[in-house]
């Protein structure tokens, strides 16, 4: 399934995507995300987690340029919808690390925990990912 878009000099591409409380498709929001091959996991906005009502399971602790530091942890479902309308990709009990997102076109990061399962192109300030099947469920 192909998933497009462009993107600028300022910044990496950024997709549309939907998130949900894993079991609760009714509260469903549709966002803007940061395609980032330097991020190690998923990270979601404060004001998102808020939004979607999402309950920290913990916390965890996370490297940053400032250093190591504990941010909450939550656990979503992602949704890529395909470009064409041709179905989606679904990513169940994903593990979200909420971080400081705040000034930004986007509310979600997709680092590689996701991305290692695409392909991903740049041509000409075009981009183009590819995920050839639903992934298994993450362990709740």
């Amino acid at each position: 399934m192909l998933f497009r878009g462009d993107f600028n000099a300022e910044s990496d591409p950024i997709v549309g995507v939907i998130v949900h409380p894993d079991g609760e498709p009714s509260r469903t929001e549709h966002v803007q995300a940061l395609l980032d091959t330097g991020a190690d996991q998923l990270v979601i906005s404060e004001c998102l987690a808020s939004l979607l009502r999402l309950t920290a399971v913990g916390t965890e602790p996370t490297n940053t340029v400032s250093g190591t530091t504990q941010h909450w942890l939550y656990k979503a479902t992602i949704v890529f919808p395909a470009v064409d309308g041709s179905g989606q990709r679904t990513f169940r009990y994903q593990k979200l690390v909420e971080g400081n997102l705040t000034h930004n076109e986007f509310d979600l990061v997709v680092g590689r925990s996701i991305l290692q399962h695409g392909v991903l192109l740049t041509v000409e300030r075009k981009f183009f990912f590819w995920i050839d099947a639903d992934l298994p469920p993450q362990p709740r």
